[in-house]
C-alpha cells in the first residue's frame, strides 16, 4: 500500500498496472492516513470483474459481509497479460472509472473528502506509472463553450 498525494476536487487519474499473481489491485480515493477509510476501486482478474467498496462495507458499522460481496461491480476481460489500464474522472461526489477504455462504472463519494489517493494490491503488482492532473471548472455561460 502506498499513500499519494491529496486529491483535488476535480481531477484525473490514470493508473497503469500489471498485475502478476495479485487477487486485487487498484486505487483508493480520498484515503485516511491509516488507508483504512475511503473508496476502493479496483480489479479482481480471478473473478474478471471492477469493483466498487466504499469505506462503510469495509467496516463494522457496515456489517459483516462476505470477501466477495461488494457494493458495485462490472465485468472486465481477462488481459492475458495482467496489465490493466484504469482511468478515473473526479468532480466532488461524482466519480467515473473506465478500464482498458472497454469498462465503466459511475460512483458516488459522499462521506469524505479532502484526503488522499492511494495505491493498494493484494498480492504483485507492478504499478507502471501513476498520474493525476487538476480538471478546469467548465465555463458557467454555455456560450463560451466552442467547438470548430
Amino acid at each position: 500500500m502506498l499513500l499519494m498525494q491529496q486529491l483535488p476536487e476535480r481531477c484525473l487519474i490514470n493508473v497503469q498496472m500489471k498485475v502478476q499473481g495479485a487477487q486485487q489491485a487498484g486505487v483508493i480515493l480520498h484515503a485516511d492516513e491509516d488507508m483504512k477509510e475511503g473508496y476502493y476501486l479496483y480489479v479482481e482478474p480471478e473473478r474478471k470483474r471492477l469493483v466498487y467498496r466504499s469505506w462503510l462495507r469495509m467496516s463494522e458499522g457496515g456489517g459483516k459481509t462476505f470477501p466477495y460481496d461488494v457494493e458495485m461491480e462490472t465485468p472486465i476481460r481477462d488481459t492475458g497479460d495482467g496489465s490493466y489500464h484504469m482511468e478515473i474522472v473526479t468532480e466532488g461526489s461524482i466519480g467515473v472509472v473506465y478500464v482498458n477504455d472497454e469498462a465503466a462504472l459511475s460512483f458516488r463519494m459522499y462521506d469524505f473528502k479532502d484526503r488522499r489517493l492511494s495505491l493498494f494490491s493484494f498480492g504483485k503488482t507492478v504499478f507502471e506509472s501513476v498520474s493525476m492532473s487538476v480538471m478546469e471548472r467548465y465555463p458557467e455561460n454555455k456560450e463560451e463553450i466552442r467547438c470548430e
